[in-house]
């Protein structure tokens, strides 16, 4: 019993490891007179229909949704704003689950350009062409945002693939 209580505890414990991140990220925000809400579930497919469910344990191979909503809740508007969604280590981006669809992403978490992101390349024979960066490497998603006045409402939303879970800091 003590060997399942202790596996239930890690499997706890990187779950946090994951969104903690995401937790960061909102209360940098608020500073800025934006409240940020975070929600991630747990995508399930039963009987051919997908179930959102609440985030107990995750293991590689689940599909996380997260949901951000930015509320302006200063008194000047916001010119610019890129609402951006960083992706946990051990998780990928599964393309075209954005929402909006303007999502643009980054791999180095400050550059953004529009997704798919694509790279030059040099072939052998000294050519240039350009190739797609696959979604693992991305480590930032962000939406470019504009005009946004006291009291509207953003909500962004990606998908996440859980590829493997990293190991708590100090373990090996």
């Amino acid at each position: 019993m003590e060997e399942g209580m202790k596996k239930k505890a890690m499997r706890l414990l990187l779950v946090f490891l994951v969104l903690f991140p995401m937790v960061l990220t909102t209360h940098a925000a608020e500073q800025d007179d934006i409240d940020v809400q975070l929600t991630v579930l747990k995508i399930e497919v039963v009987s051919g229909e997908e179930i959102f469910a609440p985030v107990a344990v995750i293991r590689p191979g689940d599909v996380l949704q997260y949901t951000l909503v930015y509320k302006i809740i200063g008194k000047d508007e916001i010119l610019e704003l890129l609402t951006q969604l960083p992706i946990p280590e051990g998780m990928e981006y599964v393309p075209d689950s954005a929402r909006p669809s303007n999502v643009h992403a980054s791999v180095d978490n400050n550059d953004f350009s529009p997704v798919p992101l694509q790279r030059t390349v040099k072939k052998i024979n000294g050519q240039e062409s350009r190739e797609e960066i696959p979604a693992w490497a991305y480590r930032t998603l962000g939406w470019p945002m504009r005009g946004l006045a006291p009291g509207d409402e953003i909500t962004v939303s990606a998908r996440l693939r859980v590829n493997f879970i990293p190991e708590p800091s100090g373990e090996k």
